[in-house]
C-alpha cells in the first residue's frame, strides 16, 4: 500500500512490512580455489529494495522504491523448518556466499590472493575483481525479486599455515634474486667506474711527462724517447681495454704530441754550443 497513514478495514491485516533502507549481513565462508587450495573469509553485502533511476525521483523523498519491487520481494520470503519464515532480509546473505564459492572456484590462488602493489602493504589482498564479478552476478540473480546490491567486499581471507609458509618462501626467492641482481650490477658499475679512472689516470701521468720535458729540455733524445714511449704504450693499452670509456679523444692527442715533439730538434746545454762552434771555425 506504500509508505505513510494506513488505515485497515474489518477483516485486513498487515501481511509483511518492507524496510526500505539498505540493509547489510555478513557471514563466514570456507572456499576452495581451482588449483585445491581452501580459504576463509568474511562476505559483507549491503542490499536495498531496487530504487527509482536518479532523474525519476521526486523531490523530498529519501528512499525512492520502484513499486514493482514491492509485489516481488513479497513473494521472495519462504518458509524453512518448523514453517518458519524466513524474511527477504535473510536470504540475501546466504545466495551471496553460494555464489561467492562458486565464483572463487574458478580461479587459482595467485589470481584470487595478490599482492597489493599500490599500497605496498604487508596485506597481500585484493579481490577487487572477484568481488566486482560477485556484485554484478547477485544483481542479475535478484533483480527479478526486486533486490539491488549496493556494495560487496570479501575481507579477512585466511589460508592454511603451510600455505602461507610456501608463499613467504616464494616472496624471499622473489626479493633475494632482485637484491643479487642489484648487488651484481652495483659492482660491475663499480668496476667500470675505477677502470675509467685508471686510464684516464694513466693518460694524464704521461701528457705531465711530455710537459715537464718540454720545460726542462732533454738531452740524448733517443734514451728519453724510449722511456717516454714506453710508458705511453702502458698508457694507452689501459686504455684501450675500457670500451665503453670516452677516452679516443685524449689518446690521439698524446699519440699526436710524441710525434710532434719526436720530430724537433734537441735543445742543446751550453757545452754543445762551444763544441759546434769550434768545428765550424775550422771548416774552410
Amino acid at each position: 500500500v506504500g509508505p505513510g497513514y494506513v488505515k485497515l478495514e474489518r477483516g485486513e491485516y498487515i501481511q509483511q512490512v518492507i524496510d526500505l533502507r539498505t540493509h547489510r549481513r555478513q557471514t563466514q565462508i570456507e572456499a576452495m580455489t581451482r588449483d585445491g587450495i581452501p580459504l576463509s573469509a568474511t562476505l559483507r553485502v549491503d542490499f536495498h529494495v531496487r530504487r527509482l533511476p536518479p532523474e525519476e525521483v521526486p523531490a523530498g523523498v529519501p528512499f525512492p522504491y520502484d513499486e514493482s519491487a514491492i509485489f516481488a520481494i513479497c513473494s521472495f520470503s519462504s518458509f524453512g523448518e518448523g514453517e518458519n519464515e524466513i524474511p527477504w532480509t535473510e536470504r540475501v546473505a546466504p545466495l551471496a556466499a553460494s555464489a561467492a564459492l562458486t565464483e572463487i572456484s574458478n580461479y587459482t590462488l595467485d589470481e584470487a590472493y595478490r599482492h597489493n602493489f599500490d599500497t605496498q602493504r604487508l596485506r597481500p589482498l585484493d579481490m577487487t575483481r572477484l568481488q566486482h564479478q560477485l556484485k554484478n552476478l547477485l544483481n542479475e540473480r535478484l533483480a527479478p525479486h526486486g533486490i539491488a546490491i549496493a556494495d560487496l567486499s570479501l575481507y579477512d581471507i585466511s589460508l592454511p599455515q603451510d600455505v602461507l609458509d610456501q608463499r613467504i618462501m616464494n616472496w624471499q626467492r622473489k626479493w633475494e634474486k632482485r637484491a643479487r641482481v642489484a648487488l651484481t650490477q652495483r659492482d660491475a658499475d663499480l668496476a667500470e667506474l675505477i677502470q675509467q679512472m685508471q686510464a684516464g689516470a694513466n693518460i694524464e701521468l704521461v701528457q705531465q711527462i711530455m710537459r715537464n720535458l718540454e720545460q726542462i729540455g732533454w738531452r740524448g733524445k733517443d734514451e728519453w724517447m724510449d722511456v717516454v714511449t714506453l710508458m705511453s704504450m702502458d698508457a694507452l693499452e689501459d686504455a684501450a681495454t675500457d670500451v665503453s670509456a670516452e677516452m679516443p679523444s685524449q689518446i690521439w692527442d698524446t699519440i699526436s704530441e710524441l710525434q710532434v715533439m719526436a720530430a724537433q730538434p734537441p735543445l742543446l746545454g751550453a757545452g754543445d754550443e762551444h763544441e759546434h762552434t769550434a768545428v765550424d771555425n775550422d771548416s774552410p
